[in-house]
């Protein structure tokens, strides 16, 4: 089977020819094959660091209710980054 302009869309064979250098005839195809990927790649990083950022958001009114119907009122300890800092001595 020879490779003409039809089989442009498809990726796989379309770079299977440009990395054999089959795509002669079509000088411009390579160039623009990898473009666009490169192009595709960046594009789907920048949107993706979007989606996988955290953003830290309030407790909702009912979760915080049924937190103090569960515990109850918690009381004015003082509050510890860890389980292993040792409360102030002074």
């Amino acid at each position: 089977m020879s490779y003409s302009i039809i089989q442009t869309t498809n990726w796989f064979w379309t770079l299977e020819e440009a990395a054999d250098g089959g795509l002669l005839t079509f000088s411009s195809a390579p160039f623009i094959i990898y473009v666009s990927a490169i192009a595709v790649f960046l594009l789907n990083l920048l949107f993706t660091s979007f989606e996988v950022e955290q953003v830290r958001l309030a407790t909702p009114e009912r979760v915080l209710q049924d937190e103090l119907e569960l515990h109850g009122p918690q009381d004015d300890a003082p509050l510890r980054a860890s389980p292993w800092d040792e409360p102030n001595a002074t």
